[in-house]
């Protein structure tokens, strides 16, 4: 996000709507992505409570997808203005590419009948080893501090599963960081001035 503002920066005053649906759609991010948290200041599409929590919000969607035809559309008028085109529609490329991954990978990848025999299998274990080791205080102390260890183990697998959700989430702070970039003055572009050629 930083990177793409700072191109349209670079592009000038015709990119300026496309950063204003940049801001937009970084608060808008923010504020679905975490809902706990407090939101971004700002006008932007919020979702519905009543809706689902998902990170394939639609309106997000429909944001990028405008500022996507928008940076396309951009009608550059030199040859500075073509290569800052130009890399502003690389890097939004890639930031439409990132989101859809980021769509992909949001849900849980981990098989419910593979984790239940996953956890089925070191229960049996150490019941076992209950039941066959000496009956004192510190050999109980050691199998439930293992068996404890295994289960922590298993609750973090669980939860970077889902990097969305849970008590493990990503954190907001790099969105947060880029908002706040956007949301800095745009000063003048000094277009660097050519020499004339010494006869």
């Amino acid at each position: 996000m930083i990177e793409l503002d700072a191109q349209l920066r670079e592009y000038g005053s015709e990119a300026e709507p496309i950063r204003g649906l940049l801001r937009r759609y970084t608060a808008a991010a923010i504020a679905d992505t975490w809902p706990s948290e407090p939101a971004p200041s700002g006008v932007y599409p919020h979702r519905d409570p009543r809706q689902p929590a998902s990170i394939e919000y639609s309106e997000l969607t429909e944001l990028l997808t405008q500022i996507d035809v928008l940076a396309m559309r951009l009608n550059p008028a030199d040859a500075f203005h073509q290569r800052a085109a130009s890399r502003i529609n690389e890097t939004m490329s890639a930031t439409l590419r990132t989101r859809w991954m980021l769509i992909e990978s949001a849900g849980s990848t981990i098989d419910w009948p593979f984790l239940i025999v996953l956890m089925l299998w070191p229960a049996v274990i150490f019941l076992v080893f209950a039941l066959t080791s000496p009956r004192h205080a510190v050999m109980q102390v050691v199998i439930a501090l293992s068996a404890l260890s295994l289960a922590s183990v298993m609750y973090v697998i669980l939860e970077l599963d889902t990097p969305f959700s849970g008590t493990m989430m990503i954190s907001s702070t790099p969105l947060r960081d880029a908002l706040a970039h956007l949301d800095r003055p745009a000063g003048p572009v000094e277009m660097p001035q050519t020499q004339p050629a010494p006869r």
